[in-house]
């Protein structure tokens, strides 16, 4: 974006450039809009900045899920182990 207000480049120009080195899971929820395509530079990189957002933000939730998850499978896990080594003791 620094770049932006330097380049002499048009709106097409930049549009496409950004477009092309935006990240296939930017770029697949953006071709598949109802609307289309935003026609203009600065909606596509609106539009680009809140799904990278979302990306991540749902990235970040699902990583946490899968970490508790996995720490009460350790936790489970670990007190199952604990109760058969000091179970009750059977006669022979």
């Amino acid at each position: 974006m620094c770049y932006v207000s330097q380049l002499d480049w048009g709106n097409s120009i930049l549009y496409h450039c950004y477009y092309q080195g935006l990240l296939n899971q930017i770029q697949d929820p953006i071709s598949i809009q109802k609307q289309g395509k935003p026609a203009l530079f600065q909606d596509m990189y609106t539009l680009a900045m809140t799904i990278n957002h979302h990306y991540w933000e749902c990235g970040h939730k699902c990583h946490y899920a899968r970490q508790m998850e996995k720490e009460a499978l350790e936790s489970y896990s670990w007190k199952q182990g604990k109760a058969s080594t000091f179970g009750p003791a059977t006669a022979s």
